[in-house]
């Protein structure tokens, strides 16, 4: 059954992680994806230049980023090169791109080039740092979005610095903004005939995720913010360590770590315990949720006592007394003995998994978000699936990632061209199959 893409062509110009991202959800919904590749590079996956190569030239993180896709090795400082993106863009219905600021202008590649083609395409475009503003200019990857976006946490290993995430937030989220943009304007020109721009950056999807906090800075009182606000400022002029700087912006922000009429520890019930054998996530945000965990482990929060006072003598250090005593409640189990206990009492819980048991949990797998497929190269490969899933039109992987170039005469000739032109845009070294490709990249390591 073909995806809810199938019949779309997008011209794919893109590299890293964002844009091949964005690429391979749409492939994964049927899109064809033509994917154009520079001759000396893989383009995909580059933030780490000494991963490993397999037998096809490939990094391990082609496998997903790749699949679906065609791919067509093209010198784009080259005119004969850009004509062939030319031909490709006058047929394709989707022109994708996340260049740093300045290529897409020298290459002739920007929307008004693609679109005085084919003025019907959508043409997206995603960028590090927007489009407008002091920070567009930026040449940036994931953790400048994080930085500039305030989604830097408290450096594990030193709370004297900001750190990135452990996932690149920046990017994953673009990639989503930039797949849900093409779907919208594909609809827009299905009703109305007409192509558009979009453009999204990283920074706006890592923006996007401080919605929540966005909102209690507008809800609070504004003097209290702004005092905040210059508190926090001069003590990062001060030198105080970030993970301090962090709390005190929270609370100044609304962002309280207690009740603030009753000074119980909010985190109590949205936090993460160790248990005998690991660890377990707690999340009661509402009084009825937390009630049950306080009476399930007679936790003693006094705000569900009668007649309870929160100015009374003592009651502030009774609600303080709950954190430890929570902490050593559970260390009292294992986590299967606790999820099984607040599974039965309709506690919002789950277990802690580390990156290396994610891909091999059978929940996992049970919703396709880990799928194995066989690579003709290297045999069975696991990757991640599709997060959507259609009742009528399903996601597959219908094809492996393909080395760079592997497609490159295939979609020559599907745009018309004989095979003597192609044999002189190999000759001239405009186009480079898969060999020749993998070949420049092995020339051009150091």
């Amino acid at each position: 059954m073909p995806g809810p893409l199938a019949g779309i062509l997008v011209l794919d110009l893109t590299q890293q992680l964002v844009g091949p991202g964005s690429t391979m959800l749409l492939g994964d919904m049927g899109a064809d994806i033509v994917h154009v590749e520079p001759p000396l590079d893989p383009s995909v996956a580059n933030a780490n230049p000494a991963a490993a190569l397999d037998r096809a030239g490939r990094m391990r993180a082609a496998y997903n980023f790749n699949r679906n896709k065609r791919s067509i090795s093209i010198d784009l400082t080259t005119e004969a090169g850009r004509e062939i993106v030319y031909d490709l863009a006058r047929r394709a219905d989707v022109c994708i791109q996340n260049y740093r600021p300045g290529v897409a202008a020298r290459l002739k590649l920007e929307y008004e080039d693609i679109a005085s083609v084919n003025p019907s395409i959508v043409y997206c475009e995603i960028s590090s740092s927007g489009f407008a503003g002091s920070e567009r200019h930026r040449v940036g990857f994931d953790i400048i979005a994080q930085g500039i976006g305030g989604s830097m946490v408290p450096d594990w290993r030193n709370r004297d610095l900001p750190s990135p995430t452990a996932v690149p937030i920046g990017d994953v989220t673009g990639m989503c903004l930039a797949a849900l943009g093409v779907v919208a304007a594909l609809h827009h020109r299905q009703r109305t005939g007409e192509g558009q721009r979009i453009q999204t950056s990283m920074l706006d999807g890592v923006v996007l995720q401080n919605i929540l906090r966005m909102v209690a800075v507008e809800d609070g009182d504004r003097d209290w913010r702004d005092a905040t606000i210059h508190g926090v400022r001069a003590m990062s002029e001060s030198a105080v360590d970030y993970g301090t700087i962090v709390e005190a912006s929270a609370t100044g922000i609304g962002g309280l770590p207690t009740d603030a009429a009753t000074g119980v520890p909010i985190s109590v019930y949205y936090r993460a315990y160790r248990t005998a054998d690991g660890f377990v996530v707690i999340g009661c945000l509402n009084l009825n949720q937390q009630r049950r965990l306080n009476d399930a482990l007679s936790l003693g929060d006094p705000r569900f006592e009668p007649g309870f006072n929160p100015a009374a003598p003592g009651a502030l250090e009774r609600a303080a007394a709950m954190q430890p005593r929570a902490e050593e409640i559970f260390r009292s189990r294992s986590t299967d003995e606790w999820i099984t206990f607040l599974d039965e009492r309709s506690i919002a819980c789950g277990r802690v998994l580390n990156t290396l048991e994610l891909f091999d949990h059978p929940h996992h797998r049970a919703n396709q978000m880990v799928v194995e497929y066989e690579d003709p190269w290297v045999g069975t490969v696991k990757m991640l699936g599709h997060p959507i899933r259609f009742s009528s039109t399903p996601m597959s992987i219908r094809t492996a990632a393909s080395p760079t170039g592997h497609e490159t005469d295939e979609v020559l000739r599907s745009i018309g061209y004989t095979e003597t032109k192609i044999g002189q845009l190999h000759e001239s070294a405009v186009v480079h199959g898969a060999a020749a490709a993998a070949r420049l990249s092995r020339q051009a390591s150091p």
